[in-house]
C-alpha cells in the first residue's frame, strides 16, 4: 500500500515537474538570446564595441583577375599597407615577396617598389623604388641585407622615387 500510494504521487508529479522544467529552462534560453544581442550591439562585450568588427584583416587578391589564394597574416598586412599607401595605387601592382620581420615590421617587394611597413600602423618607412637600386647583397649576418642605390643623377625622378629619400643600407 505504502509503494502504491507513493507510485500514484509520482505519477502525478512527474509530469508536472517535467513541464516546469521545460518552461524553466525555454525562458533561460530567451534570457540567454537577449544577452547575446546585448553583446552583439556592443552594450556588454567587452572585446568589440562595434558588431561588424573585423576578426582579421582582409585578404590580398592578386593579379589583375583578383584571384584568391589560400588566407596568409603577411599578405592581409602587405594589401593595407598598398591600400594606403598613395590612395590605393600601388595596389594595382603585382605582389612578389611579403616577409614578417620580427622587430614588428614588413618587407613587401612588388613588381616596381620594395617597401619597409610597420605591421602595427601599417606606415611605410622606407619605399625604394626599384629602379633606384643597382644591387643587393646579404650582409655579414643572415638577418642584414644590403642595397646599393644608383647615384643620384643616374636615377630618373619619378612622384614615388620623390616621397622616398632612402638612405643605403639595411632594409
Amino acid at each position: 500500500v505504502k509503494g502504491a500510494g507513493k507510485g500514484l504521487v509520482g505519477l502525478a508529479l512527474k509530469p508536472a515537474a517535467g513541464m516546469l522544467d521545460l518552461a524553466s529552462r525555454t525562458m533561460e534560453g530567451f534570457a540567454n538570446t537577449f544577452e547575446y544581442v546585448e553583446d552583439a550591439r556592443g552594450a556588454t562585450h567587452e572585446r568589440a564595441s562595434d558588431p561588424h568588427e573585423r576578426m582579421r584583416l582582409p585578404r590580398m587578391l592578386y593579379g589583375q583577375e583578383g584571384a584568391i589564394y589560400p588566407y596568409s597574416n603577411d599578405a592581409a598586412v602587405a594589401r593595407i599597407v598598398l591600400q594606403s599607401l598613395r590612395a590605393g595605387v600601388y595596389l594595382r601592382e603585382p605582389l612578389l615577396l611579403c616577409k614578417m620581420l620580427s622587430e614588428g615590421e614588413v618587407v613587401l617587394l612588388t613588381a616596381n617598389r620594395l617597401l619597409l611597413a610597420a605591421t602595427k600602423d601599417h606606415r611605410c618607412h622606407r619605399h625604394y623604388p626599384l629602379h633606384v637600386i643597382s644591387s643587393v647583397a646579404r650582409g655579414s649576418n643572415e638577418r642584414t641585407v644590403l642595397l646599393s642605390l644608383r647615384p643620384a643623377s643616374n636615377v630618373r625622378r619619378s612622384p614615388a622615387a620623390a616621397d622616398s629619400q632612402a638612405e643605403p643600407g639595411g632594409a
